[in-house]
């Protein structure tokens, strides 16, 4: 008589009535360091953990279709190594400042120069984009980071209810068992959440890079693309900050990226409307930011690139945020829930129009 047991990526698997469900293993030094050696190198796909375990104990079976004894051992590898080696990696996020609209202090960029990602090479700026707009590599490149980092600890947990997740600004829990075929979009939900807990905490606070910052016209288009450019890096396998310089590239050709003089030009049309733009101090007055974008929709500067946004960059997360509760805990006294945002941001609203005139969310 056998039991069902689960289902998973090697398929099903089944064991004797009675069998103890769990077998202790044992992995040598050298298997530990191997996976170890990949993680440290950024390879954080547990099927090519595992692999490199399994076929280093079985080189011969690289391409064969694999028993239902070596699917077990497999399987075996991911759950009691892989996975828990996994759950431990540490949060290392690299800080990028908020660029700010303008040309101080971060100068506009040219897209053809922006370094390698997660080295001191990497550019942070402006560039200005036809079909989404102004681009913030700051924003991109964090949450970039930061739906990898869900992405790895959802895999070593395997996506079980209770998992703890920290984030940048706060945690998330997942509350609803996750299939491995969502885990990129759960983190990919997740830190977009935490990106715009940033801009709700940030709007508050009347200190340089707050609120003159808080919701500019391309935060959160820009939070967003990181999250693609993450789920593009990590679908293609591999070392993730190359991959994710390569997916880089690809988006901001496809979203029309123009030269670091064409984005000057498209800041010129929006320097006294969406900003109050005069000289390289300006940025420092608490009423720099006349304009707010609290959706995800980017705002055109009517320059000659302008065109039709793409349906990717406006995708819905269908119901990926159901999966977790999110809460913000950096820089507040009292934690902020995800469930707390939409109330917060209609009082923002309200505040950024006494502040700022009517077209306070308009381009």
């Amino acid at each position: 008589m056998y039991l069902y047991k689960n289902t998973n990526a090697l398929g099903a698997m089944w064991r004797p009535l009675g069998e103890p469900a769990v077998v202790a293993a044992v992995f040598t030094p050298a298997e530990k360091l191997s996976v170890q050696n990949l993680m440290d190198a950024e390879v954080h796909n547990e099927n090519a953990l595992t692999d490199k375990v399994f076929f280093g104990r079985h080189p011969s079976r690289k391409g064969a279709t694999l028993a239902m004894s070596e699917r077990v051992e497999w399987i075996q590898i991911r759950d009691q190594l892989v996975r828990v080696m996994l759950s431990g990696v540490s949060k290392a996020i690299n800080f990028r400042p908020c660029c700010l609209l303008g040309p101080d202090p971060a100068p506009f960029l040219d897209p053809t120069n922006l370094g390698q990602h997660k080295t001191p090479t990497e550019k942070l700026g402006i560039l200005y984009t036809g079909r989404a707009g102004f681009v913030d590599l700051g924003h991109l490149r964090e949450t970039c980071d930061l739906t990898e980092f869900v992405w790895t600890r959802l895999q070593g947990a395997g996506g079980v209810v209770g998992t703890v997740i920290p984030t940048i600004h706060g945690e998330a829990t997942i509350k609803k068992e996750v299939p491995r075929t969502r885990f990129v979009g759960i983190a990919q939900a997740i830190a977009n959440d935490d990106a715009l807990g940033h801009e709700v905490v940030s709007y508050d606070k009347h200190t340089l890079g707050n609120h003159h910052s808080a919701f500019s016209p391309e935060d959160l288009c820009s939070n967003f693309l990181g999250t693609l450019v993450a789920r593009m890096a990590i679908s293609t396998g591999g070392i993730f900050s190359r991959k994710v310089d390569v997916a880089l590239t690809k988006v901001l050709k496809d979203l029309g990226v123009q030269t670091a003089a064409e984005s000057q030009k498209a800041f010129d049309k929006i320097k006294t409307k969406w900003v109050n733009f005069i000289d390289s101090q300006s940025f420092v007055n608490d009423d720099y930011l006349r304009r707010r974008n609290f959706t995800r929709i980017p705002f055109k500067a009517g320059h000659p690139s302008d065109a039709a946004t793409p349906g990717w960059v406006l995708t819905s997360l269908a119901d990926a945020e159901t999966f977790y509760d999110y809460k913000h805990t950096l820089g507040v006294i009292t934690p902020i829930l995800k469930t707390d945002f939409p109330a917060k941001i209609a009082l923002i609203r309200v505040d950024a129009k006494a502040r700022y005139g009517n077209d306070f969310d308009k381009s």
